[in-house]
């Protein structure tokens, strides 16, 4: 988050007031109340579901150009395998069930791991793959070269430190598990998997050193860890130290709402420009004033 100014520069205002200009002035100031961090708690993934693919069935024939065998489509009722590819840390299924047939988990759910080879185009320096990177093994540029290629255990993303537009071959290892249906005799295979519940995100505000909690913040709306951090910085941003002034001087047609006053009276001890948060016209007999109320934030966060 960008660094709040102490004070704001006294160029710029719209309206300005001295001590002469006011008939009347208050001041106060809200204490800060040194959060300056957000702390997101639970398990958060940026894949919620698995990835489920049909493996294909293998047939003879001449291998292809990776020096695999020839593939097809399970028939209709033939028993067919299912890979469940984890994005983000890999869940527990507690049940599952299908459309027609039985499934089971192959193994006792343990993973399985392969090699694969894809064709990615980089565009502002990202890329990505069709199944979630367990390990990124190796690349090969076509024509123009990047120097490197990064990447995020489970995710699909790929990234290079330059944006210009680039082809690489990549090879890298994928993570599964598997699931055998038999008996099905459905042309659309339907398998549902029950997953064991995660905890709730929730979050506190917190110091950046020697932490002091707020109350913690949960809400059924913080579905994921950047829901939660705007929420957390939002809450930071009412708890700034203010200045906050009520005063009530002579009409002027710019003081509106939005607007930037600077306001320069000894009595406050705080002169510089103020945002003003109202403005109301006030009409007695002859008198015109405006009653303004004007806020402006002290203290410095680096967040």
């Amino acid at each position: 988050r960008p660094v709040r100014p102490v004070d704001m520069p006294t160029a710029g205002f719209h309206v300005s007031y001295n001590m002469e200009d006011t008939v009347s002035l208050s001041h106060s100031e809200i204490p800060e109340s040194g959060y300056n961090a957000v702390q997101v708690m639970g398990q958060t993934s940026e894949y919620d579901f698995p990835i489920l693919q049909v493996e294909e069935v293998k047939t003879d024939g001449e291998l292809d150009e990776h020096g695999m065998p020839p593939t097809r489509r399970p028939y209709r009722g033939e028993t067919t395998y299912v890979r469940v590819f984890w994005g983000g840390e890999p869940r527990n299924v507690v049940d599952s069930y299908s459309t027609d047939g039985s499934i089971e988990v192959v193994g006792g759910g343990v993973f399985y791991s392969e090699e694969r080879i894809e064709t990615v185009h980089f565009e502002d320096g990202l890329g990505r793959v069709s199944l979630p990177v367990e390990d990124l093994i190796s690349w090969e540029w076509v024509g123009d070269s990047a120097s490197s290629v990064n990447y995020t255990r489970h995710s699909m993303e790929l990234k290079i430190p330059d944006t210009k537009f680039r082809i690489a071959v990549v090879k890298y290892k994928i993570l599964f598990q598997r699931y055998m249906l038999t008996g099905h005799d459905v042309e659309q295979l339907i398998a549902v998997l029950f997953l064991e519940s995660k905890p709730d995100v929730f979050m506190k505000i917190r110091t950046a050193q020697d932490p002091v909690y707020g109350s913690s913040i949960e809400d059924a709306l913080l579905s994921d860890e950047a829901a939660a951090v705007v929420r957390g910085t939002s809450w930071i941003d009412q708890q700034y130290r203010k200045s906050l002034i009520r005063l009530s001087a002579p009409y002027k047609e710019e003081a509106l709402d939005g607007r930037i006053a600077y306001i320069n009276d000894a009595r406050i001890g705080s002169p510089g420009n103020y945002h003003i948060q109202k403005s109301v016209i006030s009409i007695n007999g002859p008198v015109v004033k405006n009653e303004i109320e004007v806020e402006k934030c002290l203290t410095l966060f680096n967040l």
